[in-house]
């Protein structure tokens, strides 16, 4: 199940502050843990602010400066945590369950 994933749906403070922040939290410093995650998601969130998709060319291209070759496949787990409908430990059971499915 999937859900619109619009900048200002993104945005709104509950989908923002309950999911997303803690999802980017913990995964920009799994990514990068020497850097300021804090600066990041403020980088992320202005993105947001200004329009841009998560798949836009913008979007890579700012983040790109901080995770180097890893931002766009960080922007797919993004998109794909996003746009799902579920907390994140119910994603990471799905996202785990179908890793071992696959293997």
């Amino acid at each position: 199940t999937t859900k619109n994933i619009s900048p200002s749906t993104l945005l709104s403070p509950l989908e923002w502050n309950s999911r997303l922040k803690p999802w980017l939290k913990r995964e920009l410093a799994k990514l990068i843990p020497e850097c300021d995650v804090d600066f990041l998601i403020s980088i992320t969130h202005s993105l947001l602010e200004r329009g841009h998709q998560l798949m836009s060319s913008e979007f890579n291209s700012a983040l790109q400066d901080f995770l180097f070759d890893d931002s766009v496949k960080f922007i797919e787990d993004f998109q794909n945590f996003a746009s799902s409908v579920w907390d994140i430990a119910t994603y990471d059971r799905i996202r785990q369950s179908k890793s071992s499915f696959r293997s």
